[in-house]
C-alpha cells in the first residue's frame, strides 16, 4: 500500500454514535433483567461442587462487539482434567458464553474468557463429573488478544504466505496481553513458534497516522484487513522499531492483527505509531484499543458446604545464577475468615515445609509441584492442595521480573531439607552458593548432591564435583574434596565416568590424606565388581591403581598397573617425549605464574595420557613445586616420601628427599625435616642434594 493512503473504518463517527447509545441501553436491559435471573437464558442446574467469585468492572466503549472480561485462577482437584466441567454464570445462575484460554491436565491454573452483561459479580464453577452441554462460546473481539502456534515450515515472501502458516497451525496457547510490544515469549516456551495477536483501534479524531513495526525475526502488521508492513527478512529488532508507514484514517474502530513467526531463540515484537500533530514514535497506548475487563478472584467457596481451604499462589521475583538457572520465588498465602485464629502448615513437593499464614518458598528447578495447606482451626482440620507449573523463568514483564537479592535467596534455602531435593535440584543450589561465595553453604549442599544417586548428566557431574573439589581444597578440607568423587563415582552414571572420576578420587585423597590404604581397597573393589570394562574405563581404572600403589610404597604393583593400562594413545617414543616436554614447560609456566588450577589440570592430563609418567617420578616432583607454591607444605612433603618409598632407585628420589626436607622447614617441622636430610645422606650418598644446606 502507497504512503498516504487511506483506509475507511468501519463506522462512520455517527455510526459510532448510535452503536454507543445503542450499547447503553442493551447493558442497561440486561442489568434489570439479571436481577430476576435473566429467564430466557439457560441456567446452570445441580451437580457443581466448587465455585470462585469473579468481580468486574464495566469501562463504557463505542466499540463493536460485546463487553467481556477474563480470569485466572486455581481450581482444585475436583475440576474435570480437560476442564469441560467450566462454567461462568450470572449471580442468579445463567450460564454466559465463554472461552477456556488456558487448561492442563499436570497443574489446577485456569484462564477464560466470558461475556461480561454489566458490572458486578459472576460465579465460574466447577466440580460436576456429568456436566452436561458446553456452555456457549464466545467471540472475543475486545482485548489485545493473542494467539501462539507451533511454527509452520515453508515460503515466508509476503505476508499471505505467513498468514497462511497459522491457518495451517493449531493455537497451543492463548492469553491477553496489556499491549502492543512484547520482548518475550509469554508462554515460557522460547523456541520456533508464531504468535498472532488481535485487536481493535479506536481512531478518534481523522489524520495521517503513521505505523512503525518490527518483530525479532519475520512478521506482517495489517489493519482492517489490509497489509500495512511486513517484514521478510530474519533478524533481531536491534533495539528499535524500523519499518514504517503512513495511511490516513478516519474517526472509529479498525481491526488489527499482527503475525509473528518465531525462528530462533528470543521473541520480539514492536508497534509504535505518530498521531496527527505528533513529532516522534511512540508505543501505541494501551487505552487506544477496545478493552477487555480482568475479573478479580475471590476465595473458593464449597458449594452446600462451610469453609473450604484456599490459598493465593504470587510469582514474586527470581534470581540468576549462571550458567544457564534461575531461582523462583513464590509466595503462597492462606485465604482465611477474619474470624479464624488459625495455625497453617505448608508442604511442597520438593519435600520441603514451611509455618505461617504467608509463606515464601524458592524453587529450584522447573516442573509442576503440588502445594499442600493445612489449615487447623478450633480443632478442625481443612486441607487445600494446588498443583503449580513451574517454568524455566518467571514471565510476567518485560525485560525480567524483579531480581531477588541473594541474601533473601539464602534466607529461604538455608534451612531446606537436603535429603530431599533431587539432585538436578541441589545442583542448582550449589551454583548459587558457589556464584554468590558462600562457602557453608556449598560445602553442605555439595555433599548432599555427591550423596545423591538419581540419575544425571555424566559431563555435569564430572564439572560439578571438579569445581565442589577446587574450593575444598582452597579451603583445606582434603578429606571431604577426595570424598566429593567418590561419592560422585557412585552416582547412576556409565562406567567410564565412574572410572575417570576415581581417578581423581585416587590422585585427591593419596595428594592431601592419609588415607592411601582405604583408596587402593575401594579401588580394587571397584574394579572386582565391573569385570567387562571398556578400554578408556580400564585404563583409567588402572592408572588409579598405579597412583594409589605409589602411595602405599608398592612401586612393583604400581608398575603393573602403569602396564596395564598403556597409553591412552599409542605413539611414537620420540613423539612421547616432545609431548611430555611441552606439558612440563607449561606446567612450570603456570606454577610460575601462579595459575594453579591450570597446572594441576595439566599434570592430570599428562599421568592419564602416560600413566608410565606416574612411576618415573618427574611429575611427582612437579606436584611437590605445585602444593609448596600454594603453601601446603607438609602435603608436598608427604607425597615426596610416598613416592621415594615406592621407588628408592628412581632418578628423582634424591631430590624430592630434598624437596620434602624443606618443605617439613617451611612448616616450621623441623624434627622431621632433619629426618629427611639424615636419610637422603644415608640412602643417596653421591647425590648433590645430601650436602645441601
Amino acid at each position: 500500500m502507497m504512503k498516504g493512503s487511506e483506509i475507511p473504518a468501519l463506522e462512520t463517527e455517527r455510526q459510532a454514535l448510535n452503536l454507543k447509545y445503542k450499547q447503553i441501553w442493551m447493558t442497561l436491559i440486561l442489568a434489570l433483567c439479571i436481577a430476576p435471573g435473566l429467564s430466557r437464558g439457560s441456567t446452570l442446574g445441580t451437580g457443581w461442587t466448587y465455585r470462585r467469585v469473579l468481580r468486574v468492572n464495566l469501562f463504557p466503549t463505542s466499540a463493536p462487539g460485546k463487553n467481556l472480561a477474563w480470569a485466572q485462577f486455581y481450581t482444585n482437584s475436583a475440576r474435570l482434567p480437560d476442564g469441560r466441567d467450566l462454567r461462568v454464570t450470572t449471580a442468579s445462575g445463567t450460564l454466559l458464553p465463554m472461552r477456556i484460554l488456558r487448561v492442563s491436565y499436570k497443574d489446577d491454573l485456569v484462564r477464560l474468557a466470558f461475556q461480561e452483561p454489566a458490572a458486578g459479580e459472576y460465579f465460574v464453577w466447577w466440580g460436576n463429573k456429568h456436566p452436561g452441554a458446553a456452555p456457549p462460546a464466545l467471540k472475543i473481539d475486545r482485548g489485545i488478544f493473542l494467539r501462539v502456534y507451533p511454527l509452520v515450515q515453508g515460503p515466508r515472501r509476503n505476508w499471505r504466505q505467513m498468514r497462511r502458516h497459522f491457518k495451517q497451525a493449531t493455537c497451543f496457547a492463548s492469553m491477553f496481553v496489556p499491549e502492543m510490544f512484547m520482548g518475550y515469549d509469554p508462554t515460557g516456551w522460547n523456541r520456533q513458534d508464531m504468535m498472532l495477536y488481535r485487536a481493535t483501534l479506536h481512531i478518534t479524531s481523522a489524520g495521517n497516522y503513521t505505523f512503525a513495526f518490527d518483530v525479532a525475526d519475520v512478521g506482517f502488521l495489517n489493519l482492517n484487513g489490509k497489509n500495512l508492513l511486513t517484514k521478510t527478512r530474519p533478524g533481531g529488532m536491534m533495539g528499535r522499531v524500523r519499518f514504517k508507514h503512513t495511511v490516513h484514517l478516519k474517526p472509529g474502530w479498525y481491526p488489527m492483527t499482527v503475525g509473528e513467526l518465531h525462528l530462533w531463540w528470543l521473541a520480539g515484537l514492536s508497534v509504535d505509531w505518530k498521531p496527527p500533530g505528533s513529532a516522534q514514535y511512540a508505543p501505541i497506548p494501551p487505552a487506544a484499543f477496545a478493552p477487555a475487563n480482568q475479573a478479580s478472584v475471590g476465595a473458593l467457596q464449597k458449594v452446600g458446604g462451610g469453609y473450604a481451604a484456599d490459598f493465593s499462589i504470587k510469582p514474586q521475583s527470581q534470581l540468576f545464577v549462571p550458567p544457564d538457572n534461575y531461582l523462583q520465588r513464590y509466595t503462597f498465602s492462606a485465604r482465611v475468615p477474619a474470624t479464624f485464629a488459625p495455625g497453617v502448615n505448608w508442604t511442597f513437593s520438593d519435600g520441603q515445609t514451611a509455618h505461617g499464614l504467608q509463606v515464601d518458598h524458592e524453587f529450584l528447578a522447573p516442573g509442576v509441584y503440588t502445594v499442600r495447606e493445612t489449615v487447623k482451626q478450633a480443632g478442625n482440620t481443612f486441607i487445600a492442595n494446588r498443583r503449580i507449573l513451574v517454568r524455566t523463568e518467571i514471565f510476567s514483564k518485560f525485560p525480567y521480573p524483579p531480581v531477588d537479592p541473594s541474601g533473601v535467596v539464602a534466607d529461604i534455602i538455608d534451612n531446606y531439607n537436603l535429603k530431599t531435593l533431587s539432585g538436578r535440584q541441589l545442583f542448582r543450589g550449589i551454583m548459587f552458593y558457589h556464584h554468590y561465595r558462600n562457602l557453608r553453604g556449598l560445602r553442605a549442599w555439595g555433599l548432599a548432591w555427591a550423596i545423591s544417586t538419581d540419575e544425571q548428566n555424566p559431563q555435569a557431574v564430572v564439572n560439578t564435583a571438579d569445581m565442589l573439589v577446587r574450593r575444598q581444597l582452597e579451603k583445606g578440607q582434603f578429606r571431604q574434596a577426595g570424598n566429593i568423587y567418590l561419592l560422585a563415582s557412585r552416582k547412576h552414571i556409565d562406567a567410564m565416568t565412574q572410572a575417570h572420576l576415581l581417578l581423581h578420587y585416587a590422585v585427591t585423597a593419596c595428594n592431601y590424606t592419609s588415607t592411601a590404604p582405604e583408596v587402593l581397597r575401594n579401588l580394587q573393589s571397584w574394579k572386582a565388581g565391573h569385570t567387562h570394562l571398556s578400554k578408556p574405563a580400564a585404563h583409567d581404572i588402572d592408572a588409579a591403581l598405579a597412583y594409589a600403589e605409589i602411595a602405599n610404597g608398592n612401586g612393583a604393583a604400581a608398575a603393573r598397573y602403569v602396564t596395564q593400562a598403556g597409553d591412552v594413545t599409542p605413539m611414537a617414543y620420540s613423539a612421547q617425549e616432545i609431548r611430555q616436554g611441552v606439558l612440563a614447560r607449561n606446567v612450570e609456566s603456570y606454577i610460575d605464574s601462579r595459575h594453579y588450577r591450570t597446572a594441576d589440570h595439566l599434570l592430570d592430563q599428562w599421568e592419564l595420557q602416560f600413566p608410565r609418567a606416574i612411576i618415573k617420578g618427574y611429575t611427582r616432583l612437579l606436584r611437590v613445586k605445585l602444593m609448596m607454591a600454594q603453601d601446603h607444605f607438609l602435603n608436598a612433603a608427604s607425597i615426596a616420601v610416598q613416592y621415594v618409598n615406592s621407588e628408592p632407585k628412581s632418578f628423582y628420589a634424591a631430590k624430592l628427599l630434598y624437596r620434602g626436607s624443606e618443605a617439613y622447614k617451611n612448616a616450621a617441622k623441623i624434627n622431621r625435616s632433619e629426618l629427611l636430610l639424615a636419610r637422603l645422606k644415608k640412602d643417596y650418598p653421591e647425590s648433590p642434594y645430601a650436602y645441601k644446606n
